[in-house]
């Protein structure tokens, strides 16, 4: 005992001595092992035990420090095959097979892979058997055997059976397409023109054509509808060069001075034949000098000079140009000469131009027929109708009108008509009657204003206005005899 003395208090301190203690162990002499194991702390798992403590050994189903905690083989593992449906159990788990599959991890699935060929469909019916529903055109066990009986080939193809793979197929007519040919392309009724080829492409995912023309040398577009005009990029060089085109190429005609393809090679001027109208050509250093034969003119000597320009015709002649001269024209003006200045002597013909006995008349350029009595006309070829006895009659006088064969007949007192054919007594009877009738009318029209004015005078007399005080003054008075009276004109308004 150990004592403790202060100023206040006195502190009794006792300590007991005993053996040293080690963990983990027991005894007297701390000479044996504690097995922490004797627990069970290990839920699941299997205990070591181990100084002062203990380690558990989980299963895979297990896990944490106690191996109390479960595993979910649905997450870690994922067990179940073939579409399975995993659900997590204490310790363990469970796989619910979709229809046909079999097993603890749903690992038996007969139709998988597909033991049925050429796309056949496969149905289980227990675990060891299976059960193809074949496609058109095949039979057998597994659909292995190809069958064309049962297959129909549209627009027109035919069923062919290939032995070595154990397929068939549909052999079609051109541009149709398909398994069964049942799609028909649209080169079938070619939009191709101008003989272009066509030639199309079907697209399976959503059995869709496209088409493609080929067009033949000259056309080109879509449906090979455009012509080509290799004129259109101008390929001919040099002002002055023509450029035509056909269906393969174009040719170039150049201008002068120039050769080649596209007219690109430049060739010695004279050598071009630029002047014209056997014109003599020189060559310059940089330029060519043309000598015109006489009558042209201009550098290439290609203008003809008008001599007409100076001509020396006359009395009306035309003017005709020549090359280096002219010549006049002198038909119909009644002159000849190499200028028309020679006047014509109609009247010493062969042939008098003047008929039926008329005399010929010279004149500048034309003569004149003086005709006979009874003929007329330029050359007295018209007869005088006045010159026929009795033309006009009951002593009518004939005129010509205007020197041509019309005639008027001028009457005598008493008689008309175109030839004087009509007597004055005709005339008097339709004067007479046109009198008569006019007179007529007139009386008429006069009969019927007159009932017209008594009509508007009676209506007028009975209306007007009456005012006292204008038409009456302080004394005034009315008799009666004027009472019965008709009202006064002056009144009338």
């Amino acid at each position: 005992m150990l004592l403790f003395i202060s100023p206040t208090l006195v502190y009794f301190t006792f300590i007991f001595f005993s053996p040293l203690y080690y963990l983990g162990y027991t005894g007297q002499l701390c000479d044996i092992n504690i097995d922490e194991c004797l627990s069970n702390p290990c839920y699941a798992g299997t205990c070591d035990d181990l100084i002062d403590s203990y380690t558990c050994a989980c299963p895979d189903n297990y896990e944490g420090v106690h191996c109390d905690v479960d595993v979910n083989e649905c997450m870690t593992l994922d067990p179940c095959q073939n579409g399975g449906n995993c659900s997590n159990t204490e310790g363990n788990y469970t796989c619910t097979c979709p229809k046909g599959v079999f097993g603890r991890n749903c690992e038996i699935a007969p139709c998988s892979p597909n033991p049925c060929q050429h796309d056949g469909q496969c149905s289980v019916e227990s675990p060891d058997s299976v059960l193809c529903n074949c496609t058109l055109g095949y039979v057998g066990d597994v659909c292995e055997v190809a069958d064309c009986s049962a297959v129909v080939c549209q627009n027109g193809g035919l069923c062919s059976v290939d032995w070595g793979t154990s397929s068939w197929w549909c052999i079609c007519i051109e541009f149709n397409e398909g398994t069964r040919c049942q799609f028909a392309g649209p080169c079938i009724n070619p939009p191709c023109q101008n003989e272009g080829t066509c030639s199309q492409t079907l697209d399976p995912a959503d059995d869709s054509f496209t088409y493609q023309c080929s067009c033949p040398t000259g056309f080109n577009d879509t449906n090979c509808q455009n012509e080509i005009d290799w004129c259109d990029s101008n390929p001919c060089q040099q002002e002055g060069s023509n450029c035509t085109s056909d269906r393969v190429t174009f040719t170039c005609t150049c201008a002068p001075g120039y050769s080649g393809i596209v007219c690109e090679i430049k060739l010695p001027d004279c050598a071009s034949n630029l002047c014209l109208n056997e014109a003599t050509c020189t060559d310059l250093p940089y330029d060519y000098e043309c000598t015109c034969v006489a009558g042209y003119t201009d550098k290439n000597c290609g203008t003809n000079i008008d001599e007409c320009v100076d001509n020396q015709c006359v009395n009306g002649a035309t003017c005709t140009d020549l090359v280096n001269g002219y010549e006049c024209n002198c038909e119909g003006t009644g002159f000849q000469g190499t200028y028309c200045e020679e006047d014509i002597l109609e009247c010493n013909a062969t042939i008098n131009p003047c008929s039926n006995g008329g005399t010929c008349m010279e004149e500048p350029g034309s003569y004149k027929c003086e005709c006979v009595e009874g003929y007329l006309g330029p050359q007295c070829l018209i007869m005088d109708p006045c010159f026929t006895e009795g033309l006009c009659q009951n002593g009518g006088t004939c005129f010509l009108l205007d020197a041509t064969p019309t005639y008027e007949c001028e009457c005598a007192d008493g008689y008309s008509g175109d030839n004087c054919e009509n007597t004055a007594t005709n005339i008097n009877w339709i004067i007479i009657g046109a009198s008569l009738a006019a007179a007529v009318v007139l009386i008429i029209v006069i009969i019927l204003l007159s009932f017209f004015v008594c009509s508007v005078r009676k209506k007028r007399a009975t209306q007007g206005s009456y005012s006292p005080s204008r038409q009456e003054m302080t004394g005034s008075f009315v008799e009666m005899d004027n009472v019965l009276k008709m009202p006064p004109e002056e009144r009338l308004i």
